[in-house]
């Protein structure tokens, strides 16, 4: 995990990257898909072939994280 200040973005106090690994078929995509957007496909059944990048704000302590 890395942890930067980001002072391109205003009021965005620090981002946070994170990287998921694991075995094919175990619901990474889904797990960052109903987080990030609330949403939740059980019958989805697309393998993600690469990389996804996905971006959410959220608010800790009165200060906003990225991740």
């Amino acid at each position: 995990m890395s942890v930067s200040p980001y002072p391109f973005e205003e009021g965005v106090a620090i981002t946070v990257k994170l990287l998921l690994l694991g075995e094919s078929s175990v619901g990474k995509t889904s797990l960052v898909n109903r987080y990030t957007s609330h949403n939740f496909e059980p019958a989805n059944n697309l393998l993600t072939i690469g990389i996804e990048v996905r971006k959410i704000i959220k608010h800790l302590s009165g200060r906003k994280i990225r991740l």
